[in-house]
């Protein structure tokens, strides 16, 4: 019994040996590390051991600022680089900062030489050397990643013949954003920097619902380099985009792209192929240049220089000086209007705007990747509101919403035949430069249109104006404003005492009674100089007002 209590044992410790050294858990500053993990001192020293082990391990670091403090920032280098993977997750892009401080002697905040997921961490260089962010090898992910460079150098780069992928993330660098030299994926994020976008050494980016904004070049392809966009902003305070073909074939492929000038931008398209068996290409669909002086550049060089565009808005001058005979400049289905941009670093299409459900008619175009805007909306919406879904043009798919509609009566009540003014001013679209119209409906049959309207009731009661607004894509709304209009009040009859003096009894009599005061007592007296049958003293007095019926006492002469 004992010799097989020995053997289980034995089994047991095997096992648990091979599970060690297969995957792994490494936890930094972990309030409850997972089971079978094990609690490292720092975010080197748990790298190092995911390292040693046989892989795939999982380095987990909590909530802190964690700093470097090896010159070569935080690097995971395994004996084994393809067979040894290694997932760094961190508590959130705001809760787990990595930086690297050092001011020389590194180039990387985080680099790799075997593939590494990364996923809920801020990465931040703060050293004044050029130092980059981070470095991806072939195979790697950077997934919900904030990466920070204040030094001029690089945000995320990927070198050649390697294959890396950022999603959800957000780049922010005063050097280069992002850099492929071998092949790097970016979906669904923010990236800026001097220069945002840059291939060059054979390298392939392919971006995807992301927003690109630069001080200097939106995005930069060297010979021999492709970028592929689909529904991408690039805004840049200089040149969108340059196509620099010096040994091979520069080339740019767009679908959906805005290619927007930010303040000070110069130039939409500089493309430039320096001899004559270098190639720079340009080819958009369904696309913006807009907000530049300048739309394309192609100075006077040597090589060939090509651009395709199909259903385009452009605005701003061409300088086209090649003089390669081979040189092709297509555009078909193309407009020279003003995109209407929001305003500001606002890209998206104002309601207004001539680009909406201006792309190309078809549900579906041939090679065009597009389901989702650069905001991960519908692609194909009816912006118009003529019944009919078409593409808008640019990375941005208008969407529009219905107005909301407010409307006020002033005065609240009035009586008959006085004016009341109708008010609509509180009547809002969420939609940037969209235009309201305005008709009203009175429960007396009566219409009217405008903002304000002035109106007047003949029958006392409630009384309603029902407020339709409509918006530039045919939606509306409605509302309503109830005013009460009452009958003016019957005048209070009182007794105004007429002038009798002079008059004779029955005309004093008859003046009374039209003034609804009554004959009080009337004195006779002898004429005495006075004309016979004339009333010669009244009380009360003339003029003076008493209630209806009160009596008016006056001498009459005989």
């Amino acid at each position: 019994m004992r010799r097989i209590l020995g053997m289980g044992c034995a089994v047991a410790g095997t096992l648990a040996m091979s599970s060690f050294a297969s995957a792994a858990t490494f936890c930094v500053s972990v309030s409850s590390c997972p089971v079978g993990g094990t609690t490292e001192p720092t975010v080197q020293a748990a790298l190092t051991a995911a390292g040693a082990n046989a892989g795939p391990d999982t380095v987990q670091i909590g909530a802190g600022t964690f700093d470097s403090a090896e010159a070569p920032g935080f690097h995971y280098t395994p004996a084994s680089a393809t067979a040894n993977r290694v997932t760094i997750v961190g508590a959130g892009q705001s809760a787990t900062i990595l930086r690297a401080p050092i001011p020389s002697g590194g180039s990387f905040v985080l680099q790799s030489s075997a593939p590494i997921t990364v996923t809920d961490v801020r990465i931040v260089s703060i050293a004044s050397d050029g130092r980059n962010g981070v470095y991806l090898a072939d195979g790697s992910a950077a997934q919900r990643v904030d990466v920070e460079v204040a030094s001029g150098g690089g945000g995320v780069f990927v070198t050649g013949g390697d294959t890396a992928s950022v999603s959800d993330s957000t780049v922010n660098s005063n050097g280069q954003g992002v850099g492929a030299n071998g092949t790097l994926d970016v979906s669904d994020s923010r990236v800026s920097g001097d220069i945002a976008i840059s291939v060059a050494g054979g390298g392939t980016l392919n971006a995807t619902r992301t927003a690109v904004r630069a001080t200097k070049v939106g995005a930069r392809v060297f010979a021999p380099g492709i970028a592929n966009l689909d529904d991408v902003l690039l805004a840049s305070s200089q040149a969108g985009v340059e196509l620099l073909a010096n040994g091979g074939t520069a080339r740019l492929t767009g679908h959906h792209v805005t290619v927007a000038g930010r303040a000070g931008g110069s130039v939409g398209v500089r493309i430039d192929s320096a001899s004559f068996s270098d190639i720079a290409t340009l080819e958009l669909h369904d696309s913006i240049v807009g907000g530049f002086p300048v739309a394309y550049d192609i100075p006077p060089t040597g090589g060939k220089s090509v651009i395709t565009t199909d259903w385009l808005d452009r605005t701003g001058t061409v300088i086209d000086e090649g003089f390669n005979i081979d040189n092709i400049r297509a555009e078909t289905h193309t407009t020279t209007t003003d995109p209407r941009f929001v305003g500001g670093e606002d890209f998206h299409l104002r309601a207004d705007s001539p680009a909406i459900d201006a792309g190309d008619p078809a549900a579906t175009v041939s090679g065009d990747p597009s389901t989702a805007d650069a905001d991960g909306n519908p692609r194909v919406v009816d912006g118009s509101g003529d019944g009919t879904a078409v593409r808008d043009l640019g990375a941005f798919e208008m969407s529009p919403h219905s107005p909301v509609a407010a409307a006020a009566v002033t005065p609240a009540s009035v009586l008959i035949g006085r004016s009341v003014t109708f008010d609509g001013s509180g009547s809002t679209d969420p939609d940037p430069g969209d235009l309201l119209s305005f008709a009203w409906r009175f429960d007396d049959g009566a219409i009217g249109a405008g903002r304000t309207v002035a109106h007047t009731f003949s029958a006392s009661g409630r009384h309603t104006g029902v407020l339709t607004v409509s918006d530039l894509s045919r939606r509306s709304a409605t509302a309503s404003a109830t005013v009460t209009v009452t009958a003016p009040a019957a005048p209070k009859v009182v007794c105004k005492v007429p002038r009798l003096k002079g008059k004779t009894l029955t005309a004093a009599k008859r003046a009374l009674k039209k003034a609804h005061c009554r004959v009080g007592k009337v004195l006779r007296r002898p004429a005495a100089n006075v004309k016979r049958g004339r009333v010669s003293v009244q009380r009360p007095k003339a003029g003076t007002t008493h209630r209806k019926g009160a009596r008016v006492s006056f001498t009459l002469r005989s």
